[in-house]
């Protein structure tokens, strides 16, 4: 058996009921890493520090034996960034309908509303509350 199988083996076992790596950690250090970059012109020792806090976390994580714990901040975190993504899909969508849609909100519940860009006096009916308004365009 050679060296880099005996280490592997030897690696394996050490890891053997500890947590590993998520999303999370790949996004933590990733963090780290750009940290690090826009450190080189910077060399400020707060954000060095931040970067070794951030690779510390990581490593705290990825050899954890807590496991359920792990995966719960790790569902919150999945959970969180859902969130933003999808608030910048829906940022994305209005910016693409913006020519021809109008966005706005029903004045009694608040549900967001889409109507063609049109001029004029319409009468609208929202489809969450079935509130009747009126709302001019010009």
């Amino acid at each position: 058996m050679s060296f880099f199988s005996r280490l592997r083996i030897s690696f394996l076992r050490f890891m053997n009921g500890r947590y590993g790596t998520d999303t999370l950690n790949r996004h933590l250090l990733f963090a780290a890493l750009g940290l690090a970059v826009i450190n080189l012109p910077l060399r400020s020792f707060a954000v060095s520090t931040l970067e070794w806090v951030l690779i510390f976390l990581v490593f705290f994580r990825m050899f954890s034996k807590d496991l359920l714990k792990r995966r719960r901040e790790n569902a919150r975190y999945y959970s969180l960034l859902q969130k933003v993504k999808l608030f910048f899909r829906h940022i994305s969508y209005r910016f693409r309908e913006r020519k021809t849609m109008r966005f706005f909100k029903c004045p009694h519940c608040k549900a967001p509303i889409k109507m063609p860009k049109r001029s004029g006096l319409f009468d609208i009916r929202c489809q969450k509350c079935k509130n009747t308004f009126t709302k001019e365009f010009k």
